[in-house]
């Protein structure tokens, strides 16, 4: 479970498999349920350690994403680029590539469809 607070005020509890990914935005980590949006205080270190059990992997210092939801992944120059289930597209840390790569199934993967990955990055609230 994870609990997070609305625009109103409102804690929200979530099972955290209801949840795709989750990322930092300054004081707090910012998750979408339901299209929902809700803040915790909880770290993102935190949450890795709690919920790296159940598929979720970090691929960035500010971001914390569900294994099950990668859909493609693109190295390139070093750092590497993923596409979720959604059609987002999030950046891949140099430091986390390979931990990454070791935690996805490859042969569950799709093809990068895409010449240039930068142009499909959707902002951090899509």
């Amino acid at each position: 479970m994870v609990a997070g607070t609305d625009e109103t005020g409102a804690v929200h509890y979530v099972d955290a498999n209801r949840v795709m990914r989750f990322w930092a935005s300054n004081k707090y980590t910012v998750f979408i349920v339901d299209g929902l949006e809700l803040r915790t205080l909880e770290t993102l270190s935190s949450l890795e350690l709690r919920l790296q059990r159940i598929g979720f992997i970090r691929i960035h210092r500010a971001e914390l994403v569900q294994a099950a939801a990668v859909k493609a992944l693109r190295p390139v120059r070093g750092d590497g680029w993923l596409r979720l289930s959604t059609g987002q597209v999030l950046p891949v840390s140099r430091r986390q590539l390979s931990v990454v790569r070791r935690a996805l199934n490859s042969a569950t993967l799709e093809p990068w469809t895409t010449e240039a990955p930068m142009q499909g990055v959707t902002d951090q609230a899509a």
